[in-house]
């Protein structure tokens, strides 16, 4: 990460989740623990605010945005996730007003909606990328699960189950294949002379 972008971790406030039980609300305060520094949403007015005034207040552009959150989706491409106690969908106008911050977003800048299986409507992921000014957008179409380990918490985005991970613009989507790695060298000490 450059000196000119920060990383943003924005997380549905556990209070506005439904139903209110909790493990409901657990995978929000979860998703809190986890994402050091990250901020609870009430909507998507409290979102586009905290987006302003986190990189006003830095005086730099967004590189990661993290939207954590509750969301289903099927085969076949319906899906939905929530901003808040907003439920954000293909048909939701309130997707224009993502635009607003569209002028925070590095020009290559990338929004994870952390939301179960969101990924499977690919038209939704499209319309943000679009209203975010043509950034990726990654979703996910297995469960996001959180394991609490009371002195740390891990996220599960479910690829390791066999679950996909879709990077989409506002013209296409993809399949995201991690960079291969490269085995670690391990020389013997005649080697290295």
């Amino acid at each position: 990460m450059s000196d000119d972008t920060f990383d943003l971790y924005l997380i549905q406030a556990p209070e506005t989740a439904f139903p209110a039980d909790d493990n409901t609300r657990g995978y929000n305060r979860d998703l809190l623990k986890a994402y050091k520094g990250s901020l609870p949403v009430q909507n998507i007015d409290d979102f586009i605010a905290k987006v302003m005034f986190e990189a006003l207040r830095r005086h730099q552009r967004i590189k990661k945005l993290v939207i954590g959150s509750h969301g289903a989706g099927i085969p076949g491409g319906y899906g939905h996730f929530y901003i808040g106690g907003n439920t954000i969908d293909v048909n939701d106008k309130r997707i224009e007003l993502l635009s607003l911050i569209k002028p925070y977003l590095a020009d290559d800048a990338d929004v994870y909606i952390l939301a179960c299986k969101t990924g499977f409507d690919e038209p939704l992921l499209q319309r943000v990328s679009r209203a975010l000014g043509g950034v990726r957008v990654h979703g996910y179409t297995e469960f996001i699960t959180t394991t609490n380990y009371l002195l740390f918490v891990s996220v599960d985005d479910g690829t390791d189950d066999g679950g996909r991970h879709i990077v989409c613009m506002p013209n296409k989507c993809v399949d995201y294949v991690p960079p291969p790695t490269k085995p670690p060298v391990f020389m013997s000490p005649r080697l290295r002379r």
